[in-house]
């Protein structure tokens, strides 16, 4: 019922922006348009991961899966809470992501994500009974280029009744 698929770990600094601009080298040479979505996706999944560090949160689980579905990534903040983390990855070339009201990552998280989460959250409690309570965040990673993607971390996106 329940599988790790990717673990990972690790402590970084204090803070936690609610949005900033992250860069970094470029995996791939050739125009970001050229990358498939789900390539896209696991870039900016893993972009994540790696800022959540920085900001000093630990990486319990990547991609953690049951029966019910897929939760990207289950970490700790720095003050030793967890987090059912959703993370939306989408290109925004030549746009300012924090101008397009109703074309943000973060939309993609609807009524029926929400649910899936509810629902993702209690068999994640029940494989894991040392988890006493979870949150439910959002990170939005709008990519304005190869190497440069603005990210947007809603802390308790959103509230589901028995989360």
């Amino acid at each position: 019922m329940c599988e790790l698929i990717d673990g990972a770990g690790g402590m970084g600094a204090q803070g936690e922006p609610l949005a900033s601009t992250v860069s970094g080298p470029a995996d791939d040479p050739g125009d970001i348009r050229s990358i498939s979505s789900h390539e896209l996706g696991k870039r900016g999944e893993d972009r994540v991961a790696s800022w959540l560090v920085e900001k000093g949160w630990t990486i319990l689980y990547r991609n953690w899966r049951c029966d019910v579905g897929e939760i990207d990534i289950v970490a700790y903040d720095p003050d030793g809470n967890v987090s059912l983390i959703e993370v939306k990855t989408r290109l925004a070339l030549g746009e300012h992501p924090e101008r397009c009201p109703g074309w943000t990552p973060e939309d993609a998280v609807d009524e029926d994500k929400q649910r899936r989460y509810e629902r993702l959250a209690q068999v994640f409690l029940r494989c894991n009974p040392e988890v006493r309570s979870i949150r439910f965040d959002v990170v939005a990673l709008s990519v304005t280029g190869l190497d440069r993607a603005h990210i947007r971390f809603i802390r308790n996106a959103f509230d589901r009744p028995g989360a």
